[in-house]
């Protein structure tokens, strides 16, 4: 007896291209949405592997690599966004052109203001970002590429090798080497965002308009900035982030070649000394809770 179910026409083995409430498949949306779905995804393995799963899907993703994957970093650099929009937007200044005291003065204050609990209220980020247009985005994207492969160095050369010097299990063999969590890189993420920054910052050349010089600076010649205008940018930061940024900076400076690491180390003593109070405090909190 034949079968007059509802469902019967919808068995797996049966051609329902034809059928008037066949199910769309992806390939056969418009060029547009095809790329708006390849744009949401928002991790490099997953765009890799769903691209090559469809030749449609991988066409379009050969045609616009380069823009998948600029977007692909700038959802990731938005994570980090205080730092991010900071070494985008001014890293040409920072590392090129003289700045005057109220521009330095300022870039700092921006900065504080980011990391203040009503930030949220003034979505600056995004705001700048879209003033900025596409050089802006661009911008963002090519330093977090910049930073997340000095971080990627950083895991293959300091990390796993460090796993091989655990002693062998109780059978005699290795310990597997795991890659790190999402937490962890996303730790040395951070710390690597804030020391590009200082490296940045140290490389500042100041000098003021003689009448607009305040007291005690330079006038006219550019010369560093001072190191309370560096230090200032530790104190924004907590304890354990500084810990990391500690144990993270002679390896990144040596790597940059740059004279400044006793200099930058000893700011970085300098504060986390001045926040083991505040770490005391954390932990007393922590155990009355």
């Amino acid at each position: 007896m034949a079968d007059t179910s509802p469902l019967a026409g919808t068995t797996p083995d049966r051609d329902l291209s034809n059928q008037p409430y066949a199910p769309s498949k992806l390939e056969n949306l418009p060029y547009d949405i095809k790329y708006l779905i390849l744009q949401s995804i928002s991790d490099h393995d997953t765009l890799v592997k769903f691209s090559q799963a469809s030749r449609v899907f991988y066409n379009i993703f050969r045609e616009h690599r380069r823009a998948l994957f600029q977007y692909l970093m700038f959802n990731e650099a938005s994570e980090y966004m205080e730092e991010s929009y900071l070494l985008a937007c001014l890293g040409d200044q920072l590392s090129n052109n003289t700045m005057t005291v109220a521009y330095l003065d300022n870039l700092y204050q921006c900065y504080a203001d980011s990391l203040s609990p009503t930030a949220f209220e003034h979505p600056w980020y995004y705001r700048e970002v879209l003033r900025g247009g596409a050089s802006m985005r661009a911008k963002i994207s090519e330093c977090h590429k910049g930073i997340k492969e000095h971080c990627d160095q950083f895991i293959r050369r300091e990390l796993k090798p460090k796993m091989k010097l655990r002693p062998p299990k109780e059978d005699g063999t290795d310990h597997d080497e795991l890659p790190p969590t999402d937490s962890e890189r996303r730790r040395i993420m951070q710390a690597l965002y804030k020391i590009w920054l200082l490296l940045k910052l140290h490389h500042v050349r100041v000098a003021d308009p003689e009448e607009f010089a305040p007291a005690s600076r330079n006038v006219g010649t550019p010369t560093y900035p001072l190191r309370a205008d560096v230090a200032r940018y530790l104190k924004l930061w907590d304890y354990w982030d500084l810990k990391v940024v500690q144990v993270l900076l002679p390896i990144f400076w040596n790597d940059m070649k740059t004279k400044y690491d006793k200099r930058g180390d000893s700011l970085i003593r300098e504060a986390l000394s001045n926040h083991e109070g505040d770490r005391h405090d954390d932990c007393l909190w922590t155990l009355t809770r």
